[in-house]
C-alpha cells in the first residue's frame, strides 16, 4: 500500500496499491477502480489527492497522472483526463513517474515528478488543450542538473509550496503567472540545517509548520527563516530517542502530536513534552517495512 486518501466531503477513504487498484471504502461498501477510460490497468499507484473542485488526483509510476471527475456521484462513471509525458510536446508532463500532488491556495496542482522536477497544472483550464508548467515551458529558472527527483510535496502556512527532492528542499511559489524557486540545499557549515538532504516525505501540521522525514538524517521541522535569510530547522535522530534515521512517513493526530514510520518502526512524538514513544511487537505492531508517504489520520482519530 502506497497511497492512502480520505476524502471529507463524501466520507469516503481510499486505498490505492503498488499493483494499480484504488479499494474505495464508503457507507460499508466497497468499490474498485483498476483500469483507465480505456480499459488500460492504471498503473503502480503512488498518490491520491483531490482538489477543490472534488476532483481526484491519481499518481503512478510509470504511468503518468489521472484526474478524475465524477458523474452523478461516482467516480466509477465519471471522466477520467490521462496526463503523460508527450515527446516533442513541451506543454506535456516531464515525466510518467509521478509520486505526489498537492493543491495551492490559489487553486493550481502541483505536481512532483521523480526524474523530471515540479510540473504545474494551473487553475481554470478547460477544454483539450490542458497545459502543464514544468522545466520545459514557464519554470526556466528551475535548476538544470539538480532537484529531479521530486517525491513529496506540501504547502504551509503562509501558502508557499514545499517540495521534497533527493538534493534537497525547493520552496516555490505561483502568482499573477510568475513562478518563484528558493533552493534550501546542503550549505557548509549550517549549524541549524538538515542533516540528509535526501528528503523522503513532507507534512505541515494544524500550525502551519512543515515536518521532514529524510532518509538517514531523521526528523525535522521547520523553525523558520532567520534574520540571515537562511531556513533553520530543528532535527530529531537516534540520540533523541528515534529507533531510526529512516523516516518514511508522517501524520499527526488529534492532540497535535507527530506520527511517523521509519522502516521497521511506528513512533510517535509528543511536541509539548518533547518525548518519542515507539511500538513494537508488544504493542500489536509486526515487524514489517513501511512504504514511503503512507500515513493517514482519519476524522475519528484512527491512524492509518
Amino acid at each position: 500500500i502506497r497511497a492512502l486518501y480520505y476524502d471529507r466531503k463524501q466520507k469516503r477513504l481510499l486505498i490505492g496499491s503498488k499493483s494499480g487498484s484504488i479499494k474505495i471504502y464508503q457507507k460499508g461498501k466497497v468499490s474498485t477502480i483498476d483500469t483507465d477510460g480505456h480499459g488500460q490497468n492504471i498503473g503502480r499507484i503512488y498518490h491520491i489527492n483531490s482538489d477543490s473542485q472534488n476532483r481526484y488526483w491519481i499518481c503512478t509510476k510509470g504511468h503518468g497522472l489521472y484526474m478524475m471527475e465524477a458523474a452523478n456521484g461516482s467516480y466509477l462513471k465519471g471522466k477520467q483526463t490521462h496526463f503523460s509525458a508527450q515527446p516533442g510536446n513541451k506543454w506535456s508532463l516531464s515525466s510518467d513517474n509521478v509520486y505526489c500532488t498537492v493543491e495551492d491556495r490559489e487553486g493550481n496542482i502541483w505536481i512532483a515528478t521523480y526524474d523530471g522536477g515540479v510540473n504545474i497544472f494551473p487553475r481554470r483550464q478547460r477544454g483539450k488543450s490542458l497545459k502543464i508548467f514544468n522545466k520545459n515551458n514557464v519554470l526556466k529558472h528551475y535548476p538544470d542538473l539538480s532537484f529531479q527527483k521530486v517525491r513529496t510535496l506540501t504547502v504551509d502556512g503562509e501558502g508557499r509550496v514545499w517540495a521534497g527532492t533527493t538534493d534537497g528542499l525547493l520552496v516555490m511559489s505561483l502568482h499573477n503567472g510568475i513562478v518563484r524557486t528558493e533552493t534550501v540545499a546542503d550549505p557548509k557549515g549550517y549549524a541549524d540545517g538538515l542533516r540528509s538532504y535526501d528528503i523522503v516525505c513532507l507534512a505541515t501540521d494544524s500550525r502551519g509548520t512543515v515536518w521532514i522525514g529524510t532518509n538517514g538524517g531523521g526528523l525535522s521541522h521547520c523553525l523558520g527563516r532567520g534574520t540571515d535569510g537562511k531556513w533553520h530547522f530543528e532535527t530529531f535522530d537516534t540520540h533523541d530517542g528515534l529507533p531510526s534515521e529512516e523516516v518514511r512517513s508522517i501524520t499527526f493526530d488529534q492532540r497535535g502530536y507527530v506520527w511517523f514510520g521509519t522502516d521497521h518502526s511506528l513512533c510517535s512524538f509528543d511536541p509539548h513534552k518533547r518525548v518519542f514513544s515507539t511500538f513494537g511487537m508488544e504493542d500489536g505492531i509486526d515487524d514489517t517495512s513501511c512504504s514511503e508517504a503512507a500515513a493517514l489520520t482519519l476524522p475519528d482519530g484512527r491512524i492509518l
